[in-house]
């Protein structure tokens, strides 16, 4: 969806998809616009020659450093945006779940992308506001956003969801930080 909204597109772009059922999908959508469209199924082996792409973007996608150094041009441009560290912790913790492991995300990019061949062109990250109105935008939110608390289900939450939703009711909301980081990198030349 996201890359169908770029425009103008170079003459050869590409996406690709790691759910295979998702694959016919992305297709038909991309297809029109003259977009491939290749199944993966490990990001440190992509179905692309080696350096074939001048830019290569990726959205909250995992990556390998070194597989993007393999099929990125020599002065290329990796861009991408992860979910950073700390992520609506503050949910973990009204809701008392243990919170996301602390991975410094945006560290352990940084080093991974130097050490393949990049030069660092950017590397930052974003604190947005994340506001719930009701409980029940909390619970959809948990059941669509499964990895926030992984072993969330609405009966084992009940009492400390309760809990949440009188703060909802006396406060008008509940407020927590959505983290994201950017990093843009461009590939040496040899």
């Amino acid at each position: 969806e996201f890359l169908s909204s770029l425009k103008p597109l170079p003459d050869f772009t590409a996406a690709t998809e790691g759910w295979l059922p998702n694959v016919p999908v992305a297709s038909q959508r991309l297809a029109p616009l003259g977009i491939t469209v290749k199944h993966y199924e490990d990001d440190h082996h992509l179905p692309f020659e080696d350096e074939t792409f001048d830019l290569v973007i990726n959205r909250h996608e995992s990556f390998a450093a070194a597989e993007i150094h393999r099929i990125i041009q020599d002065g290329g441009i990796f861009i991408t945006q992860q979910v950073a560290d700390g992520d609506n912790a503050g949910l973990n913790l009204a809701l008392d779940a243990p919170p996301d492991d602390d991975k410094n995300a945006l560290f352990a990019a940084v080093r991974e992308f130097s050490q393949a061949g990049f030069v660092i062109l950017r590397a930052e990250e974003a604190s947005l506001l994340t506001e719930f109105y009701d409980i029940g935008a909390v619970v959809y939110y948990l059941k669509i956003i499964t990895w926030q608390i992984p072993d969330f289900d609405v009966e084992s939450y009940r009492d400390r969801l309760l809990k949440l939703h009188e703060q909802i009711e006396r406060e008008g909301k509940f407020v927590c930080h959505n983290r994201r980081f950017l990093l843009v990198a461009r590939k040496e030349t040899v």
